[in-house]
């Protein structure tokens, strides 16, 4: 059988400035799908992979380019923030190619099951949880050869009715699923802008499945159930070997919630790097209290050039609220021991949060411009997803929120311009008016500009000054 994996363009104005940021600064690949078509390849189907967010391919464009050879399958994957994208790409593919089946994934399927997948009638077919093994029986289904009722984990409809299959157990050794295909993508669309090298061609990566934290306004707990579930070092060293070696990449964006979780892997990880003299130029995403000196100078020796913390907020009472179980003191020590290690620093904050009033915000900005060892910032309003414990907040009206409008409390990326809910004396139009400027205030200063532009450029001067030119962008979008 033909499939096609499709992620979707941007259908606003401001998602396509922000998308072209995202390519010009971090730009990803589709990693999930390419996972799911590893697996579809290796059981000997036809697998393609358009990746619209990456190559800024319009949905009119898709379909001309799809015409001369429709697929059997159209393959999605959603989470919250891309459903109004992806809905909309597969409606117009649904058009032009009535016969081709749908499947969509991802985590808001799997988060919200029938009632996300009953509102999607677009879709023949919707996955919970893995997929590797789940969309080989589903085309094993199609096919004739086995019957959609025995496939775990699948959602399907049956004369106008959805049903939901008993749940796919979780597979713990992780390591038997194959690598992404990344062949399948065209490499030269997926760069980062690295400290030290400019715009250089990157590949994700990742060690475990999973998170054990509890922050309320993330979902990835509930994904699986609390589990982690790690790869093995052996594995992830011969993935990243022949990244570099037979693909010829150089930098590496590690895709975990927390890279830092398992310290012992890290620490097989960064020697095998280093053993094996890979070469190669990385960055990922920690958590404040599970770095120190020594872990953070063995990954700046095995490469590390750049490292995400979740700081959320600058008010302590709203971290509580948020259970991010981190205090201001320990993050502020972490980015100061991180860029002491030589290593670029970048955090994330969201206004909104649980008991977030315009004075915690503005504490939030205030500390976010005073990280003086801090180079990049993203500041985010909160988005809500599905079966997180700060979307029970917004429906029982507690920690002072209020929903902007009922019945449309998803969808929202969290930099498209939409707040989709109010909070004390926050109103949805004061939210973004403090994001748009908490982004000025930060990068517009004398120390960030001469940082980022002159002395790090993230690269060079050259390539400095056009990442400067597409965040201004950006800004002007907001």
């Amino acid at each position: 059988m033909r499939v096609i994996f499709v992620t979707p363009p941007p259908i606003l104005a401001r998602e396509s400035t922000l998308m072209s940021l995202q390519r010009r600064l971090f730009a990803t690949q589709p990693l999930g799908i390419c996972y799911l078509a590893a697996a579809v390849e290796k059981a000997n189907h036809e697998v393609a992979v358009l990746d619209c967010e990456a190559s800024g391919l319009m949905a009119a464009e898709l379909v001309k380019k799809i015409r001369s050879a429709p697929p059997d399958l159209f393959a999605f994957s959603a989470t919250s923030s891309s459903v109004p994208r992806v809905t909309s790409v597969a409606q117009t593919l649904k058009t032009a190619f009535p016969q081709a089946k749908f499947a969509i994934g991802g985590s808001h399927v799997s988060l919200l099951a029938e009632v996300a997948f009953g509102q999607m009638n677009i879709f023949d077919f919707g996955a919970i949880g893995d997929g590797e093994d789940l969309i080989v029986e589903l085309l094993e289904a199609i096919g004739g050869d086995r019957a959609l009722g025995d496939i775990p984990g699948l959602l399907w409809r049956k004369d106008g009715e959805v049903i939901k299959n008993p749940p796919r157990p979780l597979e713990l050794e992780i390591d038997r699923y194959p690598v992404p295909a990344r062949h399948l993508l065209t490499q030269s669309l997926y760069r980062a802008s690295v400290p030290g090298k400019g715009s250089v061609q990157t590949a994700a990566v990742i060690v475990a499945r999973g998170c054990p934290f509890k922050c309320v306004f993330c979902a990835a707990p509930k994904l699986q159930g609390g589990r982690v579930r790690f790869r093995s070092p052996e594995a992830i060293l011969e993935e990243l070997q022949y990244i570099r070696r037979t693909l010829g990449i150089t930098h590496i964006s590690f895709y975990d919630d927390c890279l830092t979780l398992n310290r012992r892997l890290l620490v097989a990880v960064c020697e095998g790097m280093l053993a094996n003299s890979l070469d190669l130029t990385w960055e990922g995403y920690a958590r404040a209290d599970t770095v120190d000196a020594d872990i953070l100078g063995l990954m700046q020796r095995a490469g590390a050039v750049r490292l995400s913390f979740g700081v959320e907020s600058g008010n302590p009472k709203v971290l509580a609220s948020s259970q991010k179980g981190e205090t201001l003191e320990q993050m502020a020590e972490a980015i100061s021991l991180t860029k002491q290690a030589g290593i670029s620093t970048k955090a994330s904050f969201v206004l909104g949060l649980p008991d977030e009033t315009q004075a915690t915000a503005e504490e939030t900005i205030r500390f976010a411009c005073g990280l003086n060892d801090l180079d990049l910032a993203g500041f985010s309003v909160l988005a809500p997803f599905p079966g997180t414990e700060v979307v029970r907040m917004i429906e029982q009206g507690s920690h002072g929120y209020r929903q902007v409008e009922k019945g449309e409390l998803y969808g929202s990326s969290g930099y498209d311009g939409v707040a989709k809910v109010e909070v004390n004396d926050l109103s949805a139009e004061l939210l973004l008016q403090m994001q748009k400027s908490a982004f000025r205030r930060f990068y517009l200063s004398p120390l960030r500009i001469y940082r980022n532009v002159c002395v790090m450029g993230i690269g060079g001067l050259l390539s400095g000054i056009k990442d400067a030119v597409a965040m201004m962008r950006f800004l002007r979008s907001l």
